[in-house]
């Protein structure tokens, strides 16, 4: 059932939430002994809240921005997708293209093309 919320109270249960996954995300940084020499770009939608970036900086301690999809490789969809919720499912939609094409150049089969191929001999095994 939904239910009407004033800014007020929706602020108090999403801040702590946010300052509560950073510090996990923080810690994680920390348990892996990286450092973060140039800053952090925050992605996905939740990082389009008002006051993210404030909260990770304070978080971190360190400058932090929200991270945009690249308009390269995007074409006419790159006004559906200009913003940090769509980043980091273009960054791997990129990164898949770049490493299907590195394979093609290199005469080698894509990983994609591989699973294709095993999943239908799978399946034809399972005919016979």
């Amino acid at each position: 059932e939904s239910r009407r919320l004033s800014k007020e109270i929706l602020c108090d249960i999403l801040q702590p939430r946010a300052v509560e996954l950073l510090q996990h995300v923080a810690a994680e940084i920390s348990r892996q002994r990286l450092q973060i020499p140039s800053g952090v770009v925050l992605c996905g939608g939740g990082s389009m809240i008002r006051g993210m970036v404030e909260i990770g900086e304070q978080i971190f301690d360190a400058p932090t921005r929200l991270g945009f999809p690249s308009t390269d490789g995007f074409g006419g969809l790159i006004g559906e997708i200009s913003n940090p919720a769509w980043a980091t499912a273009c960054g791997l939609a990129s990164i898949s293209i770049k490493n299907q094409l590195r394979e093609q150049s290199t005469g080698r089969s894509s990983t994609a093309k591989r699973v294709v191929r095993w999943l239908e001999g799978f399946r034809e095994k399972l005919r016979s």
